[in-house]
């Protein structure tokens, strides 16, 4: 029997994302034959090609608002001169030439431009994917995934997926949904498969079916059409239950955490069995991740930055804004030192790794040390970064060590410097300790970056002028800084307990019946105008403080991460926007 797990479309083209590889890797451990495919990179390196955009005029389907035919095809003959040439350099050492880089950005911008017109109202780029179809809405998917002319992904999957597949012959397929972006690409994939292998069982699982699986499964007419099951929590156990019962042609009952339909006329079932903590399958247990089958030649980006996770759950577990909980609960575990080391030799071994990104929640400063003083030991060449909380572990002492094991970038969970903020987050941090951790980081050499947010439930305009006022005092120290704006998710205690962060009103379209986020209003706070105001105010503050810097334009980790580690922390302050007095774009999520 052949399994298909594959990880689709929109996200990040500049490195893979771990969690095909994470399940693939059990399960070829478990004496199960595998393949799997990142569709997600498959597609946009096919989308950013002089083959795709020579047919991109002649579909039929294809419609050009604003500009006529012959400017579009002026348009694509300038990038069809150049797009194959792009991606060559994004994967050359001159990606870290910044002229070159930008320009690169935008032929590719361009190139996306083209498409997205193409397929007008559909706006496609990067890891952005809208169509006027809400990604929000089950009536509004299904639609989405029959319009031949708005949605680009019907013609890539019956020219390129689906021929695959039918070579591949799997009875079982996996789609893995992280983000909203990938829900109308997979919904598109998984109907055509069904069209064409109604034989084919299809089971969606990934970080936000564990949202989405309790809503799916009221609309009985997606079981069968779209899928046959959902898996939610961790997918190992489940998959590879599911993987045994059609193997062996056995019922489903003994899979947990899985969602199914028994026949096309029976309600829907639903087996819910969280399993004890004493019986999740230990983080120790988890084989490296398996990167086979997965095309590394195809990122844009120069090297590849492997993913690692090394914990379940988070050890602080106390963030009032955090929906992570959703999976783990309170449980928390951490992988030995010694496993650690053995994923850094055998990441190294087959593929050459010298940069390692840790996907934890967050890594505790004695972890991180842990592997610092292992990796020294063992005279690993390596870089890596990590999520962390701004505590007064970092110390200078340790900071040293961590830069002296590899560690070349710290990206902190900072949120606000409104400490009446940070205590409603219950972050547990004071400004004095997150101003030592911003020095003593940036000192031994390490790159310090900072995520915040603004438009918290009950935040002024003087509490986020707060935070500006602090990355400015401290901008010698913080090296970058991630500005986002405040979402509010249905799964944390902010959701569960408007009352206590002084939010008054919750809103949330009924017809959004997939959807995970609300609006609301709180008590003191910014209208919606001012919140928008006092963002681009920080945008414009950093964007001006740093001297246009580089690494504002570009929203995925790796680039950053890479650039930082050829020019070193202090050259790579100095790479800037090339052109002066240039205008930073607002993106107010």
């Amino acid at each position: 029997m052949k399994t298909l797990l594959i990880f689709p479309p929109i996200w990040d083209t500049t490195q893979p994302f771990i969690a095909i590889p994470s399940l693939t890797a059990f399960i070829r451990k478990s004496g199960y034959s595998v393949e799997q495919m990142d569709l997600n990179i498959n597609c946009q390196d096919y989308f950013l090609s002089s083959e795709y955009l020579n047919k991109l005029l002649s579909l039929k389907e294809a419609k050009f608002p604003k500009i006529d035919r012959q400017v579009a095809k002026q348009i694509v003959e300038y990038i069809l001169n150049n797009i194959d040439q792009v991606k060559k350099d994004l994967r050359s050492d001159r990606f870290y030439d910044p002229e070159s880089y930008l320009q690169a950005k935008m032929i590719i911008s361009s190139a996306f431009s083209l498409i997205s017109a193409s397929h007008n109202p559909t706006k496609i780029y990067g890891r952005s994917f809208k169509m006027r179809y809400s990604d929000r809405s089950s009536q509004e998917i299904f639609e989405a995934t029959l319009d031949r002319i708005e949605n680009p992904f019907i013609f890539y999957y019956e020219q390129k997926t689906i021929p695959e597949i039918k070579k591949i012959a799997p009875k079982l397929v996996g789609i893995s949904i992280t983000d909203y972006n990938q829900i109308i690409p997979a919904f598109t994939l998984s109907r055509l498969i069904k069209k064409d292998f109604p034989e084919v069982h299809i089971t969606f699982g990934g970080f936000l079916m564990e949202y989405l699986a309790p809503l799916l499964k009221k609309n009985d007419k997606f079981f069968g059409f779209f899928f046959d099951s959902i898996i939610f929590g961790e997918g190992e156990i489940p998959l590879l239950r599911l993987i045994e019962a059609l193997n062996k042609d056995q019922d489903f009952t003994k899979i947990p955490n899985f969602i199914y339909q028994e026949n096309k006329n029976a309600t829907i079932k639903e087996k819910v069995e969280y399993t004890k903590t004493k019986d999740i399958l230990s983080i120790n247990d988890f084989p490296t991740p398996d990167y086979d089958g997965f095309p590394l030649e195809k990122y844009l980006a120069p090297e590849i930055v492997f993913p690692l996770r090394t914990s379940k759950g988070c050890y602080w577990n106390k963030c009032t804004f955090c929906d992570d909980i959703k999976i783990y609960g309170r449980y928390y575990s951490q992988r030995k030192t010694s496993k650690v080391l053995e994923d850094l030799k055998n990441l190294q071994e087959k593929y050459q790794a010298k940069y390692i990104s840790f996907t934890d929640l967050a890594v505790s400063a004695k972890i991180a040390r842990q592997w610092a003083l292992a990796i020294k030991k063992e005279n690993l060449e390596l870089s890596w970064l990590m999520l962390a909380r701004m505590e007064k572990s970092f110390t200078k002492e340790l900071c040293e060590d961590l830069r002296a094991g590899g560690c070349s970038f710290i990206l902190f969970g900072m949120e606000s410097a409104s400490q009446r903020i940070l205590d409603l987050i219950k972050k547990g941090t004071k400004l004095p300790e997150m101003k030592d951790v911003c020095i003593n980081v940036h000192n031994a050499g390490i790159w310090c970056h900072l995520f915040t947010f603004t438009g918290f439930p009950s935040e002024t305009d003087e509490e986020v002028q707060k935070t500006i006022d602090f990355v400015e005092e401290m901008s010698e120290y913080i090296d970058s800084v991630g500005i986002s704006s405040f979402v509010l998710t249905k799964e944390t205690p902010i959701f569960k307990n408007p009352e206590l962060f002084g939010i008054e009103n919750i809103y949330d379209r009924p017809d959004y019946d997939l959807n995970n986020t609300a609006a609301f209003v709180s008590k003191q706070e910014m209208n919606g105008a001012d919140k928008k105001e006092s963002f681009k105010r920080y945008i414009h503050s950093v964007w001006k403080k740093y001297n246009q810097p580089l690494w504002m334009l570009e929203k995925a980790q790796a680039p950053v991460f890479l650039y930082v580690n050829h020019y070193g922390q202090k050259e790579m302050r100095k790479v800037v926007y090339p052109i002066a007095n240039a205008k930073v774009e607002i993106e107010d999520k």
